[in-house]
């Protein structure tokens, strides 16, 4: 299976339409508010007017609109970054049996006897980062209603396309401070594998891809209207088998 519609009724039982819309919309709205919020800011911090003359040269901004648009998108992209995982977070909490805790970690699975830290993408985790993970599912785990649990660090989009769940190790330096012991119930995992752990179904995440383009244009059939070209692309699909 590897044509981009092969996969989008995988996820339809599971995941709704008016589910994958509102989490849409959640980081759409959050996106744009703090997108407008900086364009009204936007003069507020000096510009530096080197970076505005070399980078309109270098890559060839035509006008003044073109540049300021697109540091405002390079302004937000950490927004965007953490809004996407609040995305994948909030789509796995939706699925039957699971939830969003209100405080400790990401998401709980009570029949699988599962708890999670969700993380979007592998290049966003570092041993600081994974130290932090192990003790906040340590903690969880420790508690006596999360008897026989086990826990997880899933990265949604992995360094390659290959599935895997192993022991999580913080680093292999003993003597570093975010250096921890590891343990058999704390684990690490490519979401692909997550969901399929979850849902018992492969190609969840390929499935949730494929499914945004018609989910945007039922949003805005107008702003979104570049949607249709863009799935039309080959790098629609070879983007997403290259990662997941």
């Amino acid at each position: 299976m590897n044509r981009k519609e092969d996969y989008k009724s995988i996820s339809k039982d599971l995941i709704s339409n008016e589910t994958l819309e509102t989490e849409l919309l959640k980081l759409i709205n959050l996106v744009d508010s703090n997108k407008n919020n900086m364009s009204e800011k936007f003069e507020r911090n000096v510009i530096d007017p080197f970076a505005f003359i070399l980078e309109s040269a270098i890559f060839q901004k035509q006008t003044h609109e073109d540049w300021k648009s697109s540091e405002l998108s390079r302004q937000i992209q950490k927004t965007f970054t953490n809004a996407l995982g609040e995305f994948h977070q909030n789509i796995l909490c939706s699925l039957d049996g699971c939830s969003r805790p209100d405080e400790g970690v990401d998401f709980i699975c009570e029949e699988k006897k599962i708890v999670a830290e969700i993380k979007n993408k592998h290049n966003t985790i570092n041993a600081s980062s994974k130290a932090g993970v192990f003790d906040e599912i340590k903690i969880e785990l420790s508690k006596s209603v999360r008897k026989d649990y086990k826990g997880y660090l899933v990265t949604i989009i992995p360094r390659n396309n290959k599935n895997y769940e192993t022991q999580l190790m913080t680093t292999a330096k003993q003597g570093s401070t975010w250096y921890r012991k590891p343990d058999e119930n704390i684990m690490t995992i490519n979401g692909e594998k997550f969901f399929e752990k979850i849902t018992g179904k492969k190609h969840m995440v390929k499935s949730l891809y494929n499914r945004i383009p018609g989910i945007l244009l039922n949003i805005d059939k107008e702003k979104y209207k570049n949607v249709s070209a863009i799935k039309l692309d080959k790098h629609f699909n070879y983007y997403l088998l290259k990662a997941l």
